[in-house]
């Protein structure tokens, strides 16, 4: 225990004088109750806390970040948060980097509808799938426009699509691939930031396509 104090042992004299056993007691009953007071008010001060919305950071256009601290009453998404969503997402969906996909997949997944994220477990994310890609050896990335990511919104649902270049390097034959493609999405925006969806949306299609230069 964090206090804990040596109690004072208790001979026969001290039963001898009734009134100073009683002070002894009374003493040590109070040191007891601050130490409940305490662990009352810390309880307290942890619940509280829990139960208050986690702060999530906001970038403007102008790439200044601003940390909101109460969501419940700042949660309105933007077209700004739009495109910093799909950006995220399409950089995070690269199949073709066998040193980040370990890292990647559990944010991506964790950014798509409970539908379409069983449809990739069962698909793509799972144990042969990535294990194939981490032997393939190969390293890329992605580069997009945020301000050419067109989309439409009708009600909670978002349309759109991206054009972006990713860049392939295959070690073993020091070869270097580049690509150009396209990114066919669709996003619904959730009642509220959660946990589950801490952007205020989840992609529940996603498909990309090369085009051919």
């Amino acid at each position: 225990m964090i206090f804990k104090k040596k109690e004072k042992e208790l001979s026969i004299k001290d039963f001898k004088n009734p009134a100073k056993t009683y002070a002894d007691m009374a003493s040590q009953v109070n040191f007891y109750k601050v130490v409940i007071l305490s662990l009352i008010i810390i309880l307290g001060v942890t619940v509280f806390g829990l139960m208050q919305p986690p702060p999530f950071l906001r970038q403007d256009k102008q790439g200044r970040v601003e940390i909101i601290e109460d969501y419940s009453q700042n949660n309105q998404i933007t077209d700004w948060d739009i495109r910093t969503f799909v950006a995220n997402f399409t950089l995070l969906h690269n199949f073709e980097n066998s040193f980040s996909i370990e890292q990647n997949a559990p944010i991506m997944l964790n950014m798509m509808t409970s539908r379409l994220r069983a449809e990739y477990k069962e698909k793509y994310i799972n144990e042969k799938f990535i294990k194939n890609i981490m032997d393939s050896r190969a390293k890329s990335e992605s580069y997009l426009d945020l301000k050419k990511i067109s989309f439409s919104k009708n009600g909670q649902k978002v349309v759109g699509s991206v054009i972006f270049v990713r860049d392939i390097t295959l070690f073993e034959s020091s070869d270097k691939i580049r690509k150009t493609l396209r990114a066919d999405f669709v996003i619904i925006e959730t009642e509220s930031r959660s946990l589950k969806a801490p952007y205020g949306m989840q992609v529940d299609e996603y498909s990309e396509v090369e085009l051919k230069r």
